[in-house]
């Protein structure tokens, strides 16, 4: 499922770098959650 969201970035920027872009978008959503204590909503991650 994760591969979807980071399929696009795979094609425009090439498979590492788009990787690791989904990574740090990842990484970002993870802290703000942690920092935050709130759940993690899906639909508000899929519109970006």
């Amino acid at each position: 499922m994760l591969f979807v969201f980071s399929f696009p970035m795979m094609i425009t920027n090439g498979r590492g770098k788009g990787l690791s872009i989904f990574a740090h978008t990842l990484g970002r959503v993870v802290y703000h959650l942690l920092r935050t204590k709130k759940v993690f909503d899906v639909d508000r991650f899929v519109r970006g």
